[in-house]
């Protein structure tokens, strides 16, 4: 029995990957970004840069979902039908409109926007 666990216990280790540390820009992200910030990293980095900050966004909105669901103990899915393409648009066209406004700002504005358009 003691060499079967020792035998499965050398797969699992042989079969992990090895995690390498990157530094990433995305530190304090929400917190410290302004809006300017996030467009040029987005123009730097790519599509890689607004995953980022659009997984930020749409877990911003999850957890309002959350939150609101709890304390209300009603349905309150202020982003439910909203495809994923709509919320990059309007993170992109807020955030071009102001530079200098802070990037989690930007995330509260789209969730009232969303809360208004919610039948």
């Amino acid at each position: 029995m003691r060499s079967l666990i020792f035998a499965v216990t050398l797969v699992v280790m042989g079969c992990s990957s090895v995690a390498h540390a990157q530094i990433g820009y995305g530190y304090g992200l929400g917190l410290s970004d302004t809006c300017g910030e996030a467009m040029q990293n987005i123009e730097r980095h790519g599509r890689e840069a607004e995953y980022l900050y659009i997984q930020w966004v749409f877990g911003f909105l999850s957890g309002y979902n959350a939150a609101t669901a709890d304390l209300t103990k009603k349905d309150s899915m202020v982003s439910a039908g909203v495809s994923a393409d709509t919320i990059t648009a309007m993170f992109k066209n807020k955030c071009r409109q102001d530079a200098l406004k802070n990037f989690g700002t930007v995330a509260v504005e789209i969730r009232k926007e969303l809360e208004k358009r919610k039948p």
